[in-house]
């Protein structure tokens, strides 16, 4: 089982937040189905599967749609598509040795000097499941970090920046799909079908 990451942790205290269904009725009156993939240089298929199982949890607990599954899930017929294609997608260490610094390399001084990145750009297309783009939008997402003391090696240091560039990806695909009002989304909707009749 994936451990618990603290993304998935802070969505789910979110979720616990939020009002139930039987409570509050959700902006938008459409199932919305979520896919992710990457682009031809791939990706951890791991990765693939933490943005998709914390993304659905985020939507859901923000009761924008009416249901939001997974584009797998073939039981169900939705309305409108999130589409996420992941390109550039890395993850490095750099260290900071110098030439000189390299020959005491394996100090507890040397071991800190080094950056995580977690980097990757983001397509975001909402669509209309029968085809037609509704609205898209283009992300970067960069974040680094240092290690501020001994206990935090190379691994938590990578740890700790794919989960923020997770959650960075993950609230900003949330906006993507919920921002505006009801009116608004049905606009470009009925743009989106007009635009798809025409062709």
């Amino acid at each position: 089982m994936r451990r618990a990451t603290s993304t998935a942790i802070a969505l789910l205290f979110c979720a616990l937040l939020a009002p139930t269904t039987a409570t509050a009725e959700p902006a938008f009156p459409y199932t919305l189905a979520v896919e992710i993939a990457f682009d031809q240089g791939g990706g951890p298929e791991s990765l693939r599967q933490t943005l998709m199982s914390d993304l659905l949890l985020k939507l859901r607990s923000d009761r924008c749609y009416r249901e939001v599954v997974s584009a797998s899930d073939a039981e169900v017929s939705p309305d409108l598509v999130l589409s996420i294609l992941i390109r550039e997608y890395q993850e490095n260490v750099q260290h900071d040795l110098s030439l000189g610094d390299s020959l005491a390399a394996d100090t507890p001084s040397a071991r800190r000097r080094f950056t995580a990145t977690f980097s990757l750009r983001v397509d975001l297309d909402l669509r209309l499941a029968a085809g037609g783009s509704v609205r898209d939008q283009r992300i970067g997402i960069r974040q680094q970090a240092r290690p501020r003391g001994l206990a935090e090696d190379e691994s938590m240091m990578r740890e700790k920046v794919r989960e923020d560039g997770t959650f960075e990806l993950i609230v900003s695909a949330a906006s993507h799909v919920c921002r505006g009002s009801l009116k608004k989304l049905e606009k470009q909707i009925d743009k989106a079908r007009a635009q798809a009749a025409s062709r």
